[in-house]
């Protein structure tokens, strides 16, 4: 239960961090053959992080794409309805026109009936008939006042009604619009939102892509690294087994290697893996310490190993007899060659930071008989 909780904490806070680390070089660079290869499980979390992170961005692309799809239905039923109410309002538009134009048309002939009875002049009519200016005019002044005499009033109220209740049907048209046009509105900036919020979503997915494209590119060259570093280590390792001579080692206090500097950034033995929970073995002592600063022979012996290794950087080997080799490594320089004998405490080397490595350390390791053995044992 600890390691998922301490497993999930971590995922947690690469995906904080996920954007930003593309911005910036990944190191893969470690210390030790165990510090590369906790390197590559720490990039392989992180790319298990990117990809869980991808996955939820997905999903969340996918649940936007659903409201934006949504979105655009409402818009297209909005336009739907404007189109109709622009066509209702057109014809009730054309209707009042109409009502209009025969108001107009025929507004003299009504003011004069309404005229007429107004002061009950029912021989009024005649003079409406005379003033026609052709036969066809007077023909149809006749059937105006033929009907406006039957039913004026109820004529008169009719138009009169139409109107007006065109009049309300054009205003409620207005207002509804006015509703539609807001809702569209609306409609709109949610439709503007999600799609900006998708245009962030694929670019995020955009870089997790190219971070995961890195992230591979790394673990496959840690894993080149370490293929590397194990092959050296065993080569190294078969050499110093082959190069120790016999005898018997002195059995005394070996000499503490930097001068000046005791602390330890890495100590020897097992250790529990903070992503995988693992045990694994890191095989030496770490002591950082400025670049030039002395390192001396942990105890006499024979100089078995000095030269310059991609992995360990200017590394020294020396043989105390009895199958105890001490070994130093990422020196920045080396004071002595292969078949010196040294004594304890003699300056062998200078601290540095070559082959691979992160910082100005020694590297310090202390075998028996090929297997590393703690070298704390021995200081």
């Amino acid at each position: 239960m600890k390691k998922k909780m301490i497993k999930y904490l971590t995922i947690l806070l690469i995906c904080n961090i996920t954007i930003n680390y593309i911005e910036g070089p990944i190191r893969v660079h470690a210390d030790t053959l165990q510090e590369k290869k906790d390197k590559k499980e720490d990039i392989e979390n992180k790319l298990e992080a990117t990809n869980d992170e991808r996955k939820t961005i997905e999903k969340e692309s996918a649940k936007l794409q659903e409201e934006l799809d949504l979105v655009k239905t409402k818009l297209d039923k909005l336009n739907e309805e404007i189109n109709t109410l622009n066509k209702e309002n057109k014809n009730i538009e054309e209707e009042i026109l109409e009502v209009e134009k025969v108001l107009e048309e025929n507004y003299e002939i009504i003011r004069s009936i309404i005229k007429i009875q107004y002061e009950q002049k029912v021989g009024g009519y005649l003079s409406i008939l005379l003033e026609a200016k052709d036969f066809g005019n007077f023909l149809r002044r006749l059937e105006v006042v033929s009907n406006l005499i039957k039913n004026n009033d109820e004529t008169i109220r009719e138009i009169k009604e139409l109107q007006v209740e065109l009049e309300s049907k054009k205003e409620t048209l207005t207002k509804q619009m006015d509703e539609i046009n807001k809702n569209k509105i609306i409609v709109e900036e949610e439709k503007g939102r999600l799609d900006k919020l998708n245009k962030e979503n694929k670019a995020k997915v955009k870089k997790l892509i190219k971070l995961q494209g890195e992230l591979s590119s790394q673990i496959k060259l840690t894993e080149k690294e370490i293929s590397e570093l194990e092959s050296r280590g065993q080569e190294i390792n078969n050499e110093i087994v082959s190069s120790s001579g016999g005898g018997s080692y002195n059995g005394s206090k070996m000499a503490w290697p930097v001068i000046g500097y005791t602390t330890l950034s890495s100590k020897f033995g097992y250790r529990i893996h903070p992503i995988s929970g693992e045990k694994k073995l890191h095989t030496g002592i770490d002591i950082p310490a400025p670049a030039g600063t002395p390192v001396v022979a942990a105890n006499s012996g024979t100089v078995i190993i000095s030269r310059y290794d991609n992995s360990y950087g200017n590394m020294v080997a020396i043989d105390h007899g009895g199958g105890i080799v001490s070994f130093y490594a990422h020196n920045t320089e080396r004071l002595v060659k292969v078949g010196d004998k040294v004594s304890k405490g003699q300056k062998i080397s200078t601290v540095g930071t070559t082959g691979y490595s992160t910082g100005n350390h020694l590297h310090f390791e202390v075998k028996k008989n090929g297997t590393f053995v703690d070298p704390m044992n021995y200081l």
